[in-house]
C-alpha cells in the first residue's frame, strides 16, 4: 500500500516539477533579454508565447487533475502531452526560424510552419473559451468573418472578397501579429517584470509585513 501511495504522490508531483522548471526558464530568457539583448524582442515572443501556452494547460493538469473531466485519464495525459510538447517545439522552432519567417518565407511559409502555427492558434482559442467565453466568440466572429464565403454575403460597407485559409492563420501568428503581435509583447515587457517583482516580494514575506 505505502508503495502504491508512494508511486501514486510521484505521479502527482511531476506536473509540479514541470511548472518550477517552465518558470525558471521563463525567468531565465527574461533575465537574458533585459541583461544582455541576446535576441530582438519580437524575436523573444515567438519563443515566451509558446512556453506559456504550454505552461497554462500544464498548470491546468496540475490543479484539476485533468484537462477535459469528461474524458478518461489516458485521453487527458495524451492530450496533455500534445498540447505541452508541442507548443515547446513550435516555440524552439520560430526561434531559431524567426529571422527566415521574417525576411525570406513572406506568404510562402512551408508546411511545418502552417501546421505548428494552426496548432499555436487552436490553444490559443481554446484558452480563451476557457478562460474569456466573451472574447472567444469575439474571436470567433471575427475568424468566420475573414473567409471568402462569408464576407461576400454582407451589404456594402461589411462586404469583402476574403482571405485565403492559410493567411488567416499567418496573419494571426507567425507573420508576427496576432497571437504572436504587440499585445504579448506588451506583456513581456512590462506586466511580466512587475509579475516578477511581486512573486519575489510576496516569496519574502514583505506584502504580509504591510499588512
Amino acid at each position: 500500500m505505502d508503495d502504491i501511495r508512494g508511486s501514486r504522490m510521484g505521479s502527482r508531483n511531476i506536473p509540479h516539477v514541470f511548472l518550477l522548471l517552465f518558470s525558471i526558464a521563463i525567468f531565465m530568457i527574461f533575465m537574458l533579454y533585459a541583461g544582455a539583448a541576446f535576441a530582438p524582442g519580437r524575436q523573444i515572443i515567438f519563443l515566451v508565447v509558446p512556453l506559456l501556452i504550454a505552461y497554462y494547460y500544464l498548470s491546468e493538469y496540475s490543479k484539476n487533475g485533468s484537462l477535459y473531466p469528461r474524458l478518461g485519464k489516458k485521453i487527458n495525459m495524451g492530450l496533455l502531452l500534445i498540447f505541452v510538447v508541442l507548443p515547446i517545439f513550435a516555440g524552439v522552432l520560430f526561434f531559431f526560424e524567426y529571422f527566415t519567417i521574417q525576411n525570406y518565407a513572406w506568404y510562402e511559409f512551408s508546411l511545418l510552419d502552417l501546421v505548428l502555427a494552426s496548432f499555436i492558434l487552436f490553444l490559443v482559442m481554446e484558452f480563451s473559451r476557457r478562460e474569456h467565453i466573451i472574447l472567444f466568440f469575439i474571436n470567433l466572429f471575427f475568424i468566420i468573418y475573414c473567409l471568402p464565403q462569408i464576407g461576400r454575403l454582407f451589404p456594402e460597407p461589411f462586404f469583402h472578397l476574403g482571405l485565403p485559409y492559410t493567411r488567416i492563420i499567418t496573419s494571426n501568428t507567425i507573420e508576427g501579429s496576432g497571437v504572436l503581435g504587440d499585445l504579448p509583447g506588451i506583456g513581456f515587457y512590462y506586466a511580466l517584470p512587475m509579475l516578477i517583482f511581486l512573486g519575489i516580494v510576496t516569496g519574502f514575506g514583505a506584502l504580509k509585513s504591510l499588512g
